[in-house]
């Protein structure tokens, strides 16, 4: 994300805010309000409140909004809009919503070589234990993988195995026991020739999933891995890369 003009604010990997290329310091209360309307988008004060100090009573979380609201307009100017009752960030950029953007442009198939947007890996907010980040959370993982494999199936289609397994790769590194994403990254490294980086994802997800679910690989990679590897089997192929790691 470029952060050398105008005002932007980073709520995935951590937060931040910028102005111009200056990062600000914003008091922890102010952040909390900034976070939220970046990711939720405008809402009103009582939601606002409501989801910031949910085991207060309103009249006593509409005062500490009041008071991190001021906060805001002092550590940040600008950064955030009061349009009567309703509370919005005020012309910034924000990672999550970008990252979004692009996702749904990959899953879409339209712009099909536009590069990843910083943070398109990276966690919602780490750290913060707000109840709100649930759903978001759990809606950005999923587009981040979707548009991730979908991102690297074009690109493996279209013979450049390198950004394929890149993508496929980050797919990976975000839920390291999805099998779609490992099944996508074996197949790249097949397609491109490198059947010992194919055989040696496979094992290492092999050994994940054993360890972290007591479950095997589902029969359509094992196929994969029997039908590419090696000129036998699956199931001979399968012993015998177990037999090799041992």
């Amino acid at each position: 994300m470029d952060t050398d003009s105008g005002s932007f604010v980073q709520v995935l990997g951590c937060f931040a805010a910028c102005t111009d290329g200056h990062r600000l310091v914003l008091r922890p209360s102010a952040q909390r309000v900034l976070g939220v309307v970046a990711v939720r988008g405008a809402l009103s004060r009582a939601e606002v409140a409501g989801l910031l100090w949910p085991d207060l009573p309103q009249t006593r979380a509409l005062g500490n909004l009041r008071t991190a609201l001021w906060r805001v307009r002092q550590d940040g100017p600008g950064l955030v809009a009061e349009e009567g009752a309703i509370v919005r960030v005020s012309n910034v950029r924000v990672d999550f919503l970008e990252v979004r953007a692009w996702a749904w442009r990959a899953l879409r198939g339209e712009e099909p070589w536009t590069p990843v947007p910083r943070g398109a890996t990276l966690e919602l907010l780490p750290g913060w234990g707000d109840y709100w980040l649930v759903d978001p959370r759990e809606e950005l993982r999923l587009l981040q993988l979707y548009a991730l494999e979908a991102s690297a199936q074009r690109l493996l289609l279209a013979g450049r195995f390198g950004e394929a397994a890149g993508l496929a790769l980050a797919a990976v590194a975000v839920d390291p026991l999805r099998e779609s994403a490992n099944r996508l990254l074996i197949e790249i490294y097949l397609r491109d020739g490198n059947r010992s980086d194919a055989l040696r994802q496979f094992g290492k997800y092999e050994q994940l999933l054993r360890q972290e679910t007591g479950t095997e690989p589902g029969p359509g990679l094992t196929a994969l891995a029997g039908s590419f590897l090696a000129p036998r089997s699956p199931a001979s192929t399968v012993t015998a890369m177990r037999r090799r790691r041992r």
